[in-house]
């Protein structure tokens, strides 16, 4: 019998930790069992900026940050390798293989498989399947963010945000890795 785990989270708060109406929250899930890592996203859809419709064909996109994301960030906090993972509503998608603060050493890096569906124009959902062999090694913390609009309407939003107010964090910038927290979904497997 194979043992798996799962941990799943709720986006609440903006980078700066502002909190956000309930209805803008996205959950996402993260099942592990020593193989493949599969991520299930369900998120409000905003269509902003507005991305060509790739859910038949799911592929890479190269600065698919610029558009509307739900990403993942999958660090070893001893050696500072992580994985970015991006995940837009219409197919796109990004992973990053990153050693150190925004050093990307591998990409584009392809998922085993990405579905998405819109629902109504209001909400998406996406499974995605990062191959285990894509998976840094020793997995230990993790953060997730959001973006979404444009303009002076551009939103970032995130798990484990920056403090509010600290003039340390005076913009958004997902590779600041000392805010990731412990993650043992990977454990004991990786």
């Amino acid at each position: 019998m194979t043992m798996s785990s799962t941990y799943s989270t709720r986006i609440k708060t903006t980078w700066n930790n502002e909190s956000i109406a309930a209805e803008q929250f996205i959950s996402i899930s993260m099942h592990y069992s020593g193989e493949d890592l599969i991520i299930l996203i369900h998120a409000p859809f905003y269509n902003d900026p507005v991305l060509p419709d790739w859910s038949k064909k799911p592929g890479t996109f190269d600065k698919l940050y610029e558009y509307e994301v739900v990403e993942l960030f999958l660090l070893n906090s001893q050696n500072e390798h992580y994985l970015e993972i991006e995940l837009a509503p219409r197919g796109q998608y990004l992973l990053l293989e990153l050693n150190g603060y925004r050093n990307v050493t591998r990409t584009p890096i392809s998922l085993k498989s990405y579905d998405v569906k819109i629902q109504h124009d209001k909400h998406w959902s996406g499974r995605a399947i990062v191959s285990n062999d894509d998976l840094p090694y020793g997995i230990d913390k993790f953060n997730a963010y959001a973006i979404h609009g444009s303009g002076s309407n551009r939103t970032y939003l995130s798990l484990f945000p920056a403090p509010h107010n600290n003039p340390n964090y005076s913009e958004p910038d997902f590779h600041r890795l000392e805010l990731f927290k412990p993650i043992s979904l990977f454990h004991p497997y990786h």
